[in-house]
């Protein structure tokens, strides 16, 4: 049986899992086709699979473009983009990662134990680029614990940007203790 299973678990590369865009309108955001919105998103997965869905130990990363995206696709920031993206899944120029999930997944659902982290973009108000000093995204937050059934559950260490470390204790992906 454990034989049987473990011939179904396949390694693959990379996959693109989602595409979609945001439309800033009227009175609400909304998920629109990949190319009408006025930002993009892209989400790939690369780890181990089973019947088709997220099973075992993987990464997926989301990434999004905007209309200050089309700069970093000049010959200037060649140098900028190879160390900015040198530990991403997704090389494509114009593309910022801003949250990647790395752990165990079960039937393409978030389990067991992981990390979680989310980036600033790499550019802001008052400066050209904004990375840390090797040329990587800025960590804005991370959170390292256990996924069940997709949601947050026990303890988690948290680390933010502006307050540091501190641990958070979840119960079915909602706070049940600090």
């Amino acid at each position: 049986m454990e034989q049987n299973k473990a011939d179904k678990t396949k390694k693959i590369k990379k996959i693109i899992l989602s595409k979609y865009g945001i439309k800033h309108g009227s009175k609400k955001w909304r998920r629109v086709a990949w190319e009408e919105g006025d930002q993009r998103y892209i989400s790939f997965y690369s780890g181990e699979f089973l019947n088709g869905k997220p099973h075992g130990q993987g990464i997926y990363e989301k990434y999004f473009s905007d209309s200050n995206s089309n700069t970093y696709k000049l010959s200037r920031f060649d140098n900028f983009w190879k160390k900015y993206s040198k530990h991403s899944i997704h090389k494509s120029r114009g593309y910022f990662l801003f949250m990647k999930y790395t752990g165990e997944w079960k039937f393409g659902k978030r389990e067991g134990h992981c990390e979680y982290t989310n980036y600033a973009a790499p550019y802001n108000d008052d400066t050209d680029i904004d990375v840390n000093r090797y040329g990587s995204p800025i960590i804005l937050d991370k959170k390292i614990g256990n996924f069940k059934n997709n949601k947050e559950h026990g303890k988690f260490e948290i680390f933010t940007s502006i307050y540091g470390w501190d641990s958070i204790n979840y119960k079915n992906g909602r706070v049940i203790g600090l």
